[in-house]
């Protein structure tokens, strides 16, 4: 473009300031068409046109400019001196055309336009002086001439002070507009004035974009300043209703619509928090409602469509918001902590149910996959039962998400310092008033849900995964400012009484103990207060699943027994009430079977299980620095702990009992998940506490850890190989395990419970499965044998395994017996129909119960049977100890004649593979077991046995054994061996009874009346042969004559008695 001459530039200006001086007129007394007055389409980001005229009630305001001689000659100086030419050619300000504003220099060296100045507050606010489209029409308020100067520029400070008043005057026109413009939600016209706020700040942030650079000087940059301002001012007046009637319940609706679908500009809602934060009364004011709106929106959506996460989601983005210096101030975490339902004082017994259900955070918690929290997710399984895979991943995506959200929230509750402590102590009452959830049996009425604490275990995880345990202070629970200290204090203890602990803590209190107290900091609260929340959160969940499937088996049975003896009933009076029962009934089973799928994609979450083992190992490892911290480092040859230390004496039972009862739980369902989280550190707690048995008082927490040996076992599940021989390589293992459940095995004879004598079986075929695997490592094997042959708990042990071997094997074939007298008596129909209905239901419910039985008795004996069979093999030495020997071979005679003797056919049964019956099996590992011990010591023993012991018996063993190939025949000429010296003992035994049979009394044991060979005096005076004490022992640590206790160190030798009854032998013979 062509330059222009300095007298062009000069007399285009002054014709431009002539035409500005004249003014513009106010339009008065306005009119409209019928046309022009018509509603417009709504605009999702403009202001539809309002559409009409405005007389203002006062003349237009003229801001006069001095165009007289004067100001042309200063202008024509300014423009016209020499120096000033060459800059304006430099600065290209030619002339624009018509419509396009004109550049003017600033003092800072910046340039603006006065007509950018307009258009700006034009396009932002929609707002102008006469009619134009999509714009309110305002009053004469409007500067008649905004033109700013070098020498005027205070003009460009009327533009920004009467930005107010245009919004205020925009904001009453759209109030009172009899043509109400479309709106999002039907019902209040204080809507209407929000949305046209948010949508001119938006219209502010485009125009920014748009033009960058000019808003970039520093006149354009106030004006927008201003603007901001303004419009958070003005939105604040409408919140708080001062502009409008009292705020209707759709408003907040409305602005949490805003926030979920981020319609409303971030900055200007965080300009509106800047804005108000200072004044807590407004602040509270607004934002107080706003908060409960979304509170209950987050109980209105469901898992299943994915819009459980909206409200979750703006509560998240609202606790993110920062204000203060260093932006260190979370004023909505703030609030939050000050709402009257923050923490709800409890009004029935049901406290815990209800912190779940009326405290603020509660319901943000809730959002669960079980039935009872979420129907929809029921419904959706049903529906989707044949491809559940897939959508279960899916749902527990979604709750992964909720969970993530949720730490967020917490995370800025606790990050943020005025919110920390009342955040704290919001966790610690949600502990106390759901400490019954940890109750084996509770009413669920009472306390939280499932959901509820499975997400906040979730939460606390996610704030302790940083967590070092060095920061942890150990003594925690008993500090006196804990907040864990009330629920500790009524907790069972690992080793100590609640008495005994109960002085321990006072001790620790007192100024001379040596002890002193840590500052109760972050990380040590928010440690314990995850393992507390983990305590009430998964294993209560499971076992109310659990419980609820033994409630479908129950019911199902019910309806079954029901209909199958409709026939019976149905002509009865009592047909009504059956036929209701058998509804109920079904009822109750649909409902259940509903609930199972949610409850199982609840807890078989992969995510959910690993997070549980990463904070368990932590656990374990807490645990082990209390017991014995040297056993953990790298280096440490340090032996087991000789006993508990006070601490972890004084640690609650369950401190243990969760993690091994955690991990039994995921070892069943999720193996392949234990097998990829589980460290070394859970592995060498595990051993360390199996091995250390004389640290607890429960030795059913022993077994449990004992039972999660076995579950590693890969007989028991196959998916734990990599996990059993990491066992295996343990040093702890190859060292101390095989002695320490060889005596575990005698010790848990006597548990104290009430069901001891049937639980020690279960314990026992646990240890039993584990020692078999061991026995198959080299390393293990030698550690076995080793015991065997040096350590005095072999003995005890011996002694167990062959009390269980008969009284296994013995009710076994007891229950066999009495199914092969069922069987046979329904063979004969027509004698089995003669019964009555009631003793043939009698007799069938009999046969169920025989059936089950006989099955669990068969399978504990299989491994007893298993374990004398390889260890006589291998060590036969210490089975043939004076005091086991006969016990030994008369249990072993006995069994024998049941197998092969005359009533062996009364153990045929059906179906024998059903109950794990093998009798060519057992008789084989039997016999076995004889010729493993074959010595002349075993062949006295064998022929001692007078109630047993026939030489036809075992004549008959040898034709069953060799007319059934179970024996090779070398094995079988071994056995008529051994059974004709024992044969030849029993004919020399006969005679020498004869010879003894006058022996003075005191040669005689008290107890079975024979001749002692070795007599021993007891504390209570009495006189015993040894090997009879000795076996007495073996089963009660007591004196047989008065019942006071009784260890064989305190057995004192008679040698003159002895000398005697030697002498008196010899002389006989």
């Amino acid at each position: 473009m062509s330059e222009l001459t300095q007298e062009e530039i000069r007399q285009r200006r002054l014709a431009r300031l002539a035409m500005m001086s004249t003014g513009v007129a106010p339009i008065s007394n306005p009119t409209l068409s019928p046309a022009s007055t018509s509603s417009q389409p709504s605009n999702a980001i403009f202001m539809e046109n309002v559409s009409m005229l405005y007389t203002p009630s006062t003349p237009v305001k003229n801001y006069p400019m001095d165009i007289d001689g004067t100001t042309p000659r200063k202008i024509e100086a300014m423009d016209m001196d020499g120096a000033t030419p060459r800059k304006i050619e430099a600065m290209d300000i030619d002339e624009p055309a018509i419509g396009t504003p004109s550049k003017i220099q600033s003092n800072a060296d910046s340039f603006y336009t006065e007509d950018f100045l307009n258009t700006t507050v034009t396009k932002i606010l929609c707002v102008s002086r006469k009619l134009e489209k999509n714009c309110i029409v305002l009053s004469a308020i409007w500067p008649n001439n905004p033109l700013v100067t070098r020498d005027s520029c205070a003009n460009s400070h009327c533009i920004m002070e009467t930005v107010g008043d245009m919004i205020m005057e925009a904001l009453d026109l759209i109030m009172h507009s009899v043509e109400k413009p479309t709106q999002l939600f039907q019902e209040g016209s204080q809507i209407n004035c929000l949305q046209y706020l948010i949508d001119c700040y938006s219209r502010m942030e485009e125009h920014v974009k748009k033009y960058s650079k000019k808003c970039s000087i520093s006149i354009v940059k106030e004006l927008l300043i201003k603007i901001k301002t303004e419009l958070c001012t003005a939105l604040a007046l409408i919140l708080e209703g001062f502009m409008t009637e009292p705020i209707k319940k759709n408003y907040y609706d409305m602005l949490y619509e805003h926030l979920k679908k981020h319609s409303l500009p971030s900055e200007f809602f965080y300009e509106l928090v800047h804005h108000l934060e200072t004044d807590y009364a407004r602040f509270n004011k607004i934002f107080s409602p706003l908060l409960l709106v979304i509170r209950n929106e987050s109980q209105k959506g469901s898992v299943s469509d994915s819009s459980h996460t909206a409200a979750l989601q703006v509560l998240s983005d609202l606790c993110d918001c920062r204000t203060g210096v260093n932006s260190s101030t979370r004023p909505f975490c703030n609030l939050m902590i000050r709402l009257g339902n923050w923490i709800v004082e409890p009004l029935t017994e049901a406290t815990g149910r209800e912190f779940a259900k009326f405290t603020f955070l509660g319901p943000f918690l809730c959002t669960s996959l079980f039935a009872e929290d979420d129907g929809q997710i029921a419904e959706k399984l049903k529906a989707t039962a044949n491809e559940s895979r897939p959508i279960v991943s899916s749902l527990q995506q979604e709750v992964e998400l909720t969970r993530n959200l949720l730490h967020k929230v917490f995370y800025a509750l606790l990050a943020n310092s005025g919110s920390r402590e009342a955040t704290l102590q919001w966790i610690a009452v949600a502990l106390k008033r759901n400490e019954k959830r940890s109750m084996i049996n509770v009413e669920s009425r009472l306390v939280a849900g499932d959901g509820f604490f499975l997400n906040l275990a979730a939460v606390m995880h996610q704030l302790s995964l940083k967590i070092k345990l060095d920061k942890v202070d150990i003594f925690y629970p008993f500090h006196p400012h804990s907040r864990i200290s009330n629920s500790v204090a009524n907790e069972t203890k690992i080793k100590v009484n609640s008495q005994e602990s109960q002085q321990w803590v006072e001790q620790l209190n007192q100024p001379d103990s040596g002890h002193i107290w840590q500052e109760c900091k972050f990380p040590t609260e928010c440690w314990f207060m995850t393992l507390h929340a983990q305590h009430l959160a998964y294993l209560p969940a499971a076992r109310r699943h659990q419980r609820r499937m033994r409630a479908l088996k129950d019911y199902q049975k019910l309806v079954d027994e029901m209909q199958n003896s409709e026939t019976e009933w149905s002509q009865t009076p009592a047909a009504r009430r059956n036929r209701e029962l058998i509804a109920m009934w079904q009822e109750q089973v649909k409902k259940l079977l509903l609930s199972k799928p949610c409850a199982e994609a609840a807890l078989m979450d992969e995510k959910l299980i690993s997070n549980y083992m990463h904070f368990n190992s932590m656990a374990a490892e807490l645990e082990m620095q209390t017991l014995c911290p040297e056993i953990m480092l790298p280096t440490s040859n340090s032996t087991l702990p000789s006993k508990a230390t006070p601490l972890f004496a004084n640690y609650p039972e369950w401190y243990v009992e969760d993690i091994a009862e955690f991990l039994l739980l995921a070892l069943q369902h999720m193996p392949q998940i234990v097998a990829r989280t589980v460290d070394q550190m859970v592995m060498t707690w595990l051993l360390t506490l199996v091995c250390s048995a004389h640290c607890f008082n429960n030795p059913y927490l022993v077994a449990k850890l004992v039972e999660v040996l076995f579950m590693m076992n890969p007989s028991v599940q196959p998916r734990t190989e990599t996990l059993h021989e990491r066992l295996l390589t343990h040093k702890i293992s190859q060292s101390a395990l095989p002695p320490s459940l060889m005596k575990f095995y005698a010790d848990v004879e006597s548990t104290g419970a009430a069901s001891e004598f049937y639980d020690k079986f279960t314990i026992r075929f646990h240890i039993s499965i584990i020692l078999k695997s061991l026995w198959q490592s080299p390393i293990h094997r030698e550690t076995v044998i080793q015991e065997l042959k040096s350590g005095k708990q072999f003995v005890k042990f011996i002694n167990m395994l062959m009390n269980d071997t008969t009284f296994l094997l013995d009710e076994s074939l007891e229950s066999l017996r009495r199914i092969h007298e069922v069987q046979e008596a329904m063979e004969n129909r027509s004698t089995w129909e003669q019964q009555p209905e009631e003793q043939k239901e009698t007799r069938l419910r009999q046969l169920a119960t025989d059936e089950r039985m006989c099955k669990s008795y068969l399978t504990l004996a299989r491994e007893t049977v298993d374990m004398l069979h390889y260890l006589t093999q291998h060590v036969p030495d210490p089975f043939l100890r004076p005091e086991l020997i006969d016990r030994l071979a008369a249990m072993l005679n006995f069994n024998l004649q049941q197998l092969c003797g005359p009533k062996c056919k009364h153990f045929k049964v059906k179906n024998a593979d059903n109950y794990g019956w093998e009798p060519r099996r057992v008789l084989d590992q039997l016999t076995d077991i004889y010729l493993h011990l074959d010595s002349d010591v075993f062949a006295q023993a064998l022929a001692a046995d007078e109630r047993s012991f026939r030489f036809e018996l075992f004549e008959e063993a040898a034709v069953r054994l060799e007319r059934a190939l179970i024996k090779a025949p070398l094995q079988i000429a071994h056995w008529r061996e051994l059974s004709a010296k024992a044969q030849r003992i029993v004919l020399q035994n006969k005679k020498r009874e004869l010879d003894f049979s006058d022996a003075p009394e005191e040669f005689r044991d008290p107890l079975m009346d024979t001749l002692m060979d070795d007599p021993v005096l007891l504390p209570s005076g009495k006189v015993m042969d040894r090997a009879v004490i000795l076996r007495h022992l073996l089963n009660s640590s007591t004196d047989p004559f008065n019942r006071q206790p009784l260890t064989e160190d305190m057995l004192m030798p008679v040698e003159d008695l002895k000398l005697r009854i030697v002498a008196w032998k010899r002389q006989k013979e």
